[in-house]
């Protein structure tokens, strides 16, 4: 009979250390749902391919750094760099990629995007690239570290710029 309440009291004592843990790394966890706005700060490479299937499919890589703002201070003037490729037939299609985020204090966050974008061109030969999707979070250091979670994005482009919204809820540890 001892030996049977001992062993009931070591197995409770072990299932309440679990939930104290399980409960301490909810504790420190940071729950958190953020605006943000992105805009293109410039290109640093872009290659076109022409598969020669159609003379509209294009298929696009580019590598780009953009420029992010909003209302949190985590994400108020971030640096992002974009590695994105696209499959378009006349500007529309689907696209994917990663972005770098380098937060204001040196953390970073990593995302995987993808989505679609239809392109509208104007009578004048000026075009503007609708498009959106959704990401997740893929990694992250400092206080980013163990993001997960993720959100949804839209946004347009031209020839000449890409801007962009997204609102990401996620969870890291602290």
């Amino acid at each position: 009979m001892i030996r049977r309440e001992r062993r009931l009291t070591l197995w409770m004592i072990a299932a309440s250390c679990l939930v104290s843990l399980t409960l301490g790394q909810d504790a420190s966890a940071q729950s958190k749902k953020v605006s943000v706005t992105g805009k293109m700060a410039g290109t640093q490479s872009q290659t076109t391919l022409f598969p020669g299937d159609s003379p509209a499919h294009q298929m696009i890589f580019v590598s780009r750094a953009d420029v992010l703002s909003s209302a949190d201070a985590d994400w108020n003037n971030a640096q992002s760099k974009v590695s994105g490729f696209a499959d378009v037939t006349a500007g529309t299609g689907p696209h994917s990629g990663y972005h770098a985020i380098t937060h204001p204090g040196g953390d970073q966050t990593f995302t995987a995007y993808q989505g679609m974008g239809k392109r509208t061109t104007n009578a004048d030969g000026s075009w503007v690239s609708n498009f959106d999707g959704k990401f997740r979070f893929v990694g992250g250091t400092g206080k980013f570290k163990g993001i997960t979670g993720g959100g949804l994005y839209t946004g347009k482009g031209t020839p000449t710029s890409v801007e962009y919204e997204f609102t990401a809820e996620y969870t890291a540890a602290q």
